[in-house]
């Protein structure tokens, strides 16, 4: 019993864990290599105010590429967290109907370039 009232005299509500540099940089090192969403986003997207891409060509150019063992399943959640934009279900630009939106980024150009001359 007296432990417990120990515990609770003591009790710092208000009390935080401060990360000490070393751990930081460590931990960020840790998820840039395991992040494969962030390495694919680099490697074939680029950002365009203007541009949009849609989730079927992110998972076609995933079939197409190094990044085969990224899960179909939580994509689109990851893909908004790595972004930082939200996935619009459904879009009508112009007469054609899109589905799963993601504007401020399209493929880049020399992807696109090797995908026409396949």
């Amino acid at each position: 019993m007296e432990f417990i009232r120990y515990l609770l005299d003591h009790y710092d509500h208000n009390w935080k864990y401060y990360m000490t540099d070393i751990i930081k940089k460590s931990s960020e090192q840790y998820l840039a290599d395991n992040d494969d969403i962030g390495r694919f986003v680099d490697e074939y997207l680029v950002k365009n105010v203007d541009g949009f891409v849609t989730l079927k060509e992110i998972k076609d150019i995933i079939k197409s590429s190094d990044f085969k063992d990224i899960k179909t399943s939580t994509l689109k959640t990851r893909l908004e967290r790595s972004m930082g934009v939200k996935c619009i279900d459904e879009k009508r630009i112009g007469k054609q109907k899109f589905k799963n939106l993601f504007f401020g980024y399209q493929v880049k150009s020399s992807f696109q370039n090797e995908n026409i001359d396949d």
